[in-house]
């Protein structure tokens, strides 16, 4: 019964854990709620000497915990947490090498809980 009830808390706070992913495409909205965590997944190779780079002003609405690299085929997804209420453009630029080869931008609108 004990073990049950651990194991059954323990996939809860797994689930609660997740990162949901900001997909909808610029100039579409991601919504999240204060407290929230998020994650922007990109397609990133390092055979081609490629990496994202989170570029322009600071994002007010949201923290930047980390960044974590899956693999040429998963990409790099940066994880954040949504603090206070308001919209952010997250803008991300694609290097290789020295050369600036892509962009992209997610808005990520914060709301209340």
């Amino acid at each position: 019964m004990t073990k049950n009830l651990l194991f059954s808390l323990s996939l809860c706070c797994l689930v609660a854990c997740r990162y949901q992913p900001a997909s909808k495409p610029f100039p579409e909205t991601n919504d999240f709620k204060v407290g929230e965590k998020l994650r922007v997944n990109l397609p990133e190779n390092h055979t081609k000497s490629e990496n994202w780079l989170l570029t322009g002003a600071t994002p007010q609405g949201v923290n930047l915990i980390n960044a974590v690299w899956h693999g040429n085929e998963k990409g790099i997804d940066f994880n954040f947490e949504a603090k206070t209420v308001g919209v952010d453009t997250l803008q991300f630029i694609l290097r290789r090498v020295n050369d600036t080869i892509a962009t992209r931008q997610v808005i990520i609108r914060v709301q209340p809980q």
